[in-house]
């Protein structure tokens, strides 16, 4: 199968020999075989796992959209991070950042939108580190 994913600003990934991909939904995990079944569907925060030539690969990713047909699998991502790139200082401190906008007075939505953003750093932290 051929995987390509993308962020709002740049390619992230791209292969034409996966055997295997799981994909965070936002109601559950998709796992994807060849010849899936043709879906749209949202993204939540989590990794993506892409399997190939006996490896597995890890993305982060803070939302975005999934598109299966005919074997290839498209993912458009607010936000991704692929393990190589992931730069653990920068992380650290996206995740202070963060966690003191949490203690301002916000609206309910803009705390929500805070605290995936917290999981999605930190899920790139351990991405990172593996």
């Amino acid at each position: 199968m051929k995987i390509q994913i993308y962020s709002a600003s740049k390619k992230i990934y791209e292969s034409d020999e996966v055997r295997y991909a799981s994909l965070p939904g936002e109601d559950g995990t998709i796992g994807v075989l060849e010849d899936h079944e043709p879906i749209i569907s949202t993204l939540g925060v989590g990794e993506i796992k892409i399997s190939e030539n006996g490896t597995d690969k890890y993305i982060a990713v803070l939302g975005g959209f999934v598109q299966i047909a005919k074997n290839e699998i498209f993912v458009l991502a607010d936000e991704a991070q692929l393990e190589d790139d992931a730069v653990l200082r920068e992380i650290e401190e996206a995740i202070e950042r963060t966690q003191k906008q949490l203690d301002q007075d916000l609206p309910p939505q803009e705390l929500i939108r805070l605290e995936k953003e917290i999981k999605y750093h930190k899920l790139r932290k351990e991405i990172g580190n593996n």
